[in-house]
Protein backbone atom coordinates (compact mmCIF):
# COMPACT_ATOMS: atom_id res chain seq x y z
CA UNK A 1 0.00 0.00 0.00
CA UNK A 2 2.73 2.75 1.16
CA UNK A 3 4.25 2.16 -2.74
CA UNK A 4 0.95 3.21 -4.10
CA UNK A 5 0.80 6.16 -1.89
CA UNK A 6 3.95 7.10 -2.75
CA UNK A 7 3.70 6.82 -6.45
CA UNK A 8 0.12 8.28 -6.57
CA UNK A 9 2.23 11.68 -5.53
CA UNK A 10 3.34 13.37 -9.02
CA UNK A 11 6.77 14.97 -9.14
CA UNK A 12 5.49 17.63 -10.25
CA UNK A 13 3.53 18.03 -6.61
CA UNK A 14 6.35 17.42 -4.58
CA UNK A 15 6.15 20.78 -2.87
CA UNK A 16 2.42 21.17 -2.44
CA UNK A 17 2.10 21.86 1.13
CA UNK A 18 -1.76 21.90 2.03
CA UNK A 19 -1.12 24.20 5.14
CA UNK A 20 1.40 26.25 6.29
CA UNK A 21 2.15 23.71 8.75
CA UNK A 22 2.30 20.70 7.37
CA UNK A 23 4.59 19.02 5.44
CA UNK A 24 5.09 19.36 1.86
CA UNK A 25 4.45 16.19 -0.69
CA UNK A 26 8.11 15.69 -0.69
CA UNK A 27 8.80 15.65 2.92
CA UNK A 28 5.71 13.69 3.92
CA UNK A 29 6.42 10.44 1.17
CA UNK A 30 9.85 11.10 2.78
CA UNK A 31 8.73 10.38 5.92
CA UNK A 32 6.77 7.41 5.50
CA UNK A 33 8.92 5.90 3.33
CA UNK A 34 12.25 6.39 5.88
CA UNK A 35 9.54 5.97 8.61
CA UNK A 36 8.96 2.29 7.39
CA UNK A 37 12.53 1.34 6.54
CA UNK A 38 13.76 2.65 9.64
CA UNK A 39 11.18 0.52 11.60
CA UNK A 40 12.14 -2.79 10.01
CA UNK A 41 15.75 -2.43 10.27
CA UNK A 42 15.52 -1.34 13.70
CA UNK A 43 13.29 -4.33 14.80
CA UNK A 44 15.88 -6.38 12.93
CA UNK A 45 18.47 -5.03 14.98
CA UNK A 46 17.08 -5.03 18.27
CA UNK A 47 17.60 -1.15 19.04
CA UNK A 48 15.47 1.63 18.55
CA UNK A 49 18.09 4.77 18.22
CA UNK A 50 16.52 8.20 16.01
CA UNK A 51 18.78 11.60 16.74
CA UNK A 52 14.92 13.25 15.82
CA UNK A 53 16.55 14.52 12.41
CA UNK A 54 15.75 13.21 9.13
CA UNK A 55 18.15 13.88 6.37
CA UNK A 56 16.58 13.35 2.60
CA UNK A 57 19.51 12.53 0.58
CA UNK A 58 19.96 14.42 -2.53
CA UNK A 59 19.40 11.29 -4.86
CA UNK A 60 15.66 11.33 -3.28
CA UNK A 61 14.59 14.67 -4.24
CA UNK A 62 11.68 13.60 -6.35
CA UNK A 63 8.44 11.08 -5.07
CA UNK A 64 9.14 8.62 -7.83
CA UNK A 65 12.64 8.11 -6.35
CA UNK A 66 11.34 7.83 -3.03
CA UNK A 67 9.03 5.00 -4.34
CA UNK A 68 11.96 3.27 -5.85
CA UNK A 69 14.41 3.81 -3.44
CA UNK A 70 11.36 2.36 -0.66
CA UNK A 71 10.63 -0.92 -2.61
CA UNK A 72 14.56 -2.41 -2.51
CA UNK A 73 14.82 -0.59 1.28
CA UNK A 74 11.78 -2.17 2.42
CA UNK A 75 12.79 -5.97 0.83
CA UNK A 76 15.91 -5.81 2.22
CA UNK A 77 14.05 -4.86 5.84
CA UNK A 78 11.74 -7.18 5.50
CA UNK A 79 14.10 -10.01 4.89
CA UNK A 80 15.53 -9.26 7.91
CA UNK A 81 12.99 -9.20 9.92
CA UNK A 82 11.95 -12.31 8.42
CA UNK A 83 15.04 -13.72 9.80
CA UNK A 84 14.80 -13.08 13.40
CA UNK A 85 15.11 -15.45 15.94
CA UNK A 86 12.12 -15.99 18.68
CA UNK A 87 13.99 -14.93 21.42
CA UNK A 88 15.36 -11.96 19.59
CA UNK A 89 10.71 -11.01 18.90
CA UNK A 90 10.68 -11.41 22.65
CA UNK A 91 13.55 -9.98 23.34
CA UNK A 92 12.53 -6.83 25.71
CA UNK A 93 13.39 -2.85 24.30
CA UNK A 94 12.72 0.59 24.91
CA UNK A 95 10.83 1.76 22.34
CA UNK A 96 10.95 5.82 23.16
CA UNK A 97 11.15 5.30 26.89
CA UNK A 98 8.32 2.67 26.64
CA UNK A 99 9.33 -1.23 27.07
CA UNK A 100 7.78 -3.32 24.95
CA UNK A 101 9.02 -7.11 23.52
CA UNK A 102 10.50 -5.96 19.88
CA UNK A 103 7.82 -7.83 18.13
CA UNK A 104 5.03 -5.40 18.83
CA UNK A 105 7.12 -2.08 17.37
CA UNK A 106 5.33 -3.91 14.10
CA UNK A 107 2.31 -2.81 15.72
CA UNK A 108 3.42 0.50 16.35
CA UNK A 109 5.32 0.53 12.83
CA UNK A 110 1.66 -0.03 11.52
CA UNK A 111 -0.24 2.11 13.36
CA UNK A 112 2.69 5.42 12.41
CA UNK A 113 2.30 4.18 8.60
CA UNK A 114 -1.63 3.95 8.75
CA UNK A 115 -1.46 7.45 10.37
CA UNK A 116 0.46 9.04 7.42
CA UNK A 117 -1.31 6.83 4.71
CA UNK A 118 -4.53 8.96 5.59
CA UNK A 119 -2.41 12.22 5.56
CA UNK A 120 -0.73 11.39 2.51
CA UNK A 121 -4.22 10.59 0.71
CA UNK A 122 -5.06 13.80 0.97
CA UNK A 123 -2.81 15.36 -0.75
CA UNK A 124 -3.27 12.90 -3.95
CA UNK A 125 -7.31 13.31 -3.69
Amino acid sequence: ITHRVLTAIPDSGAQYQPDAKARTAIQLAYHLAHSETWFLHSIAGGSFLFDGAERMPDELSKPSAIAAWYLKATEEGLEKVKRISSEHAAKTVDFFGTSMPNVMCLQAMLNHTSHHHRVARRLVN
